[in-house]
């Protein structure tokens, strides 16, 4: 066999056993973007194995992620509908694009499309609720206060074969670009404001509303940080430009910029909560839907965060501006959690889930 004719085939070889992944990913304007945002962590370190990824998503919604991250996807409105038809297309959707594994992301996900699926293909699940024994390969909960005991009492009185199970913060899947870490500036002068990608509950816009009813000036900068999903945008921006002292960013797909910035954030108990911890930075946190309430109270319990509250029911204004001046008028405080915060997460967890991955 000539050079030519050798280098043809060995190309040719290597595209044959290329991985194919296809992403089932959720999102939209009432339940933000993290799921998105993990999955789309994995699949960058899946890219480093030469392996091939397709989103497929349910909503107009996350096109705008998708489209600006570059990855490929297709658009199944139907994609997480409760029936046999929808289950059937998406099967249909993944045949057509030659995958050999699916991650899946997403909590409507249905137990039929999930056995649909997996009866197929091997099959990768993010979850973060315990519903049900879930009919996959591998399961993945990165959660703080996750626990292998919990999801082995789950599977225990059913038929459903028990996947490998990847547990703990070990697993959590930081963005590839955040995976640096940097030099805070401990001035207390900075403090950043995270609401998720889309805001469900309006806290952003309810908390700048009791900034300038209350009359309350800073001693530091809030840098107020609002995602692309987000309805109150234009009013936020209108809000922030009557205050010298809050900065505010739109639509950034990296936060590690503003990481670099902060000596103490106000987040909602989400993936942005994971980051902060990352990074090393202190949090004051809150939760603003039910699947955020167990992080934020494990965040809290292991000192790692004081927690506020829920938006939907506390008073979380009055004690998320008291709570914060009290942090950054001690020292202490803000030492020992840096320092917890960032043994908890090591920012290896897209690659170990990538790796078992390719593995299969």
């Amino acid at each position: 066999m000539n050079q030519r004719n050798l280098l043809k085939h060995t190309r040719k070889e290597f595209f044959e056993h290329v991985m194919r992944v296809a992403i089932l990913c959720d999102g939209d304007r009432s339940i933000g973007a993290g799921h998105f945002f993990r999955c789309s962590a994995v699949a960058y370190e899946l890219l480093q194995h030469s392996s091939s990824v397709i989103f497929i998503i349910p909503s107009l919604a996350l096109e705008a992620l998708v489209e600006q991250s570059k990855f490929p996807y297709k658009l199944v409105p139907e994609l997480f509908d409760n029936s046999i038809a929808a289950a059937e297309r998406v099967l249909a959707e993944l045949e057509s694009a030659g995958v050999d594994r699916i991650l899946l992301d997403s909590h409507r996900v249905t137990k039929t499309l999930l056995e649909i699926i997996q009866e197929k293909f091997l099959t990768i699940y993010f979850d973060d609720l315990l519903m049900y024994p879930y009919p996959v390969n591998i399961l993945v909960n990165f959660h703080v206060d996750a626990s292998i005991d919990d999801y082995q009492n789950l599977y225990r009185y059913s038929d459903t074969t028990i996947p490998r199970f990847l547990i703990g913060t070990e697993y959590f899947p930081l963005k590839r670009s955040s995976y640096q870490k940097v030099c805070l500036y401990k001035n207390r002068k900075h403090v950043g404001f995270f609401a998720g990608g889309s805001d469900p509950d309006h806290v952003t816009l309810r908390m700048l509303k009791y900034i300038l009813k209350n009359k309350i000036l800073f001693k530091y900068t809030l840098h107020v940080v609002v995602g692309k999903m987000n309805t109150d945008y234009e009013e936020v921006k209108s809000l922030c430009f009557r205050n010298h002292n809050i900065q505010l960013y739109y639509g950034l797909s990296d936060l590690s910029g503003i990481y670099k910035q902060i000596d103490l954030a106000i987040s909602a108990a989400g993936i942005t909560l994971y980051e902060l911890a990352y990074y090393g930075v202190p949090s004051v946190v809150y939760s603003m839907v039910d699947n955020q309430k167990h992080t934020a109270i494990e965040f809290a319990r292991r000192g790692l965060s004081i927690n506020i509250g829920d938006s939907r029911t506390e008073p979380i204004f009055p004690r998320m501006f008291e709570t914060v001046q009290k942090m950054l008028d001690n020292d202490m405080i803000l030492k020992t959690m840096s320092k917890k915060g960032s043994q908890i997460v090591d920012g290896e967890g897209a690659k170990r889930i990538s790796d078992i991955i390719f593995g299969g």
